[in-house]
């Protein structure tokens, strides 16, 4: 099956410009979350995640950590807690409704 769409250069024009806004964007998020994960070790901490998590309360982690959702690991001796970063980031990321808006809004510009 084909499709043929005729476009005015005006239109041609606007639709390069928005491709182009995308790509920017898109290209910035990518070297944004890069860095960041750079920047830790693939396996955190309890501090580590508090700090990553901006989190200074213990009772606010002990919360999160009973949660069945959250991410942790445990370790057999004495059962501390271990964070993979990117499990953790991907967590953060589905208990974000802004970013699940921001989805929706990108979905439907493509």
């Amino acid at each position: 099956m084909q499709i043929n769409i005729t476009l005015t250069d005006e239109q041609v024009e606007q639709v390069s410009v928005q491709l182009q806004h995308l790509m920017k964007e898109s290209i910035q998020s990518a070297v944004k979350e890069l860095a960041e994960a750079q920047r830790h070790p693939e396996i955190l901490n309890k501090q580590e995640a508090k700090e990553i998590l901006r989190i200074k309360s213990d009772f606010k982690m002990d919360e999160l950590l009973n949660r069945p959702d959250f991410p942790v690991m445990r370790t057999v001796e004495k059962g501390k807690p271990y964070f993979i970063y990117d499990e953790l980031m991907a967590w953060v990321k589905t208990q974000s409704s802004w970013s699940k808006e921001e989805n929706k809004s990108f979905r439907s510009v493509i």
